[in-house]
């Protein structure tokens, strides 16, 4: 009996020794393709919800040749050592790992990465895609819906939004795309190239620089995901599954920044406004103001545009020349002169005081009646 219970001991501590060894594999496969925040603890039983999201992400990433045999033979050693795999994940003798039948709850386990190169390395967990080709018609909004869900679906994606607008930069009306992602799993995103985005052309990525937490997405990274999402000049077509004021609350300053580009009406613009309510009647103003102010200067356009087409079609014609007239007025411009004094006359009867001129003062006697 006791060497029964021996051998028990013996074949569980070597069980989980091999458990481990196991664990330890997979650890190290995830700091090999970049995802080294996760980490299985291999000192115990690990974490079932860090296991499962420890083995789809590697099923996603570890898809090389040299790669995905080590991966394969980590899980089958962890397993066949009366490991564990989390509800919803099996693994087949052929396929390796996928969904079990009945789990539907859980993302697919599809292998879409190539092995990660040193050479290059994309990693963010908040970018914006754009996508531009001539070809692109509005037809097209369906079939970049689909790409856009199994991407989410293959990548884990939190929040995403997409929207169909159209192109009138260019001499030919086009439509173009924009997606943004945001990853809340503390991993991200991570590729030795831009593939898995490609759809029929490969897209410009911007990068969210400030990133993202564990616990909600930062407010710059919302910031692109409102901007793909909110309704503005050329918008044909959006999809979201995070909400503005439902699920997180813009910034008033999105918006002003948003409409001093140009890629707001004004109509847009006060419908936005209005939901922000404080300040809404201070940009109506401002609003009110612009219009008046666009109006006036449109007027004074045409005036200078009439007149301009007036000057070419009847030049005015050179002034004529009158002697006569010229006379005249340079009579009035010509410096006047001083008036002699008249001396002809005596100075006795220019002077009233002089002798013989003097004024009586006496009165004269009156006389009764």
């Amino acid at each position: 009996m006791k060497q029964k219970r021996k051998r028990q001991v013996a074949s569980a501590n070597s069980r989980h020794t091999e458990r481990r060894q196991a664990a330890k594999l997979l650890n190290e496969l995830l700091v090999q393709v970049g995802a080294d925040a996760l980490r299985l603890n291999t000192d115990g039983a690990p974490c079932v919800d860090v296991l499962a999201k420890v083995l789809r992400v590697l099923d996603r990433r570890c898809s090389g040749e040299t790669v995905r045999p080590v991966f394969e033979a980590a899980v089958r050693k962890y397993v066949s050592n009366g490991g564990l795999l989390p509800e919803g994940v099996c693994l087949h003798p052929e396929r390796g790992l996928e969904l079990a039948v009945d789990s539907a709850a859980e993302a697919p386990l599809v292998s879409k990465h190539k092995l990660l190169l040193r050479s290059f390395a994309f990693k963010s967990k908040a970018f914006m895609c754009t996508y531009n080709c001539r070809d692109f018609t509005p037809d097209v909004w369906e079939e970049f819906e689909k790409f856009v869900a199994q991407f989410v679906k293959n990548f884990g994606v939190g929040l995403w939004a997409l929207c169909l607008e159209t192109s009138t930069k260019g001499l030919v009306a086009t439509c173009h795309m924009h997606t943004y992602y945001i990853w809340t799993d503390g991993i991200g995103y991570r590729a030795d190239s831009l593939e898995d985005l490609r759809f029929r052309v490969l897209p410009r990525v911007d990068k969210c620089i400030q990133g993202t937490n564990d616990q909600a997405p930062r407010r710059s990274a919302l910031h692109g995901l409102w901007y793909v999402s909110v309704e503005k000049l050329g918008r044909l077509q959006t999809s979201t599954n995070k909400e503005a004021w439902v699920d997180y609350t813009p910034s008033r300053q999105w918006l002003v920044s948003l409409y001093d580009s140009h890629k707001l009406s004004e109509k847009q613009f006060l419908k936005l406004s209005a939901d922000f309510r404080t300040g809404h009647a201070e940009r109506k103003r401002d609003v009110v103001e612009l219009r008046r102010d666009a109006y006036e200067l449109k007027v004074f356009a045409h005036v200078a545009e009439q007149a301009e087409e007036i000057a070419k079609a009847d030049p005015p014609e050179d002034m004529r020349d009158f002697p006569t007239i010229n006379a005249l007025v340079d009579s009035y411009t010509k410096k006047r002169r001083r008036r002699n004094a008249d001396t002809s006359g005596s100075v006795r009867d220019l002077n009233p005081i002089a002798p013989g001129n003097e004024i009586s003062c006496k009165r004269k006697p009156l006389t009764l009646i």
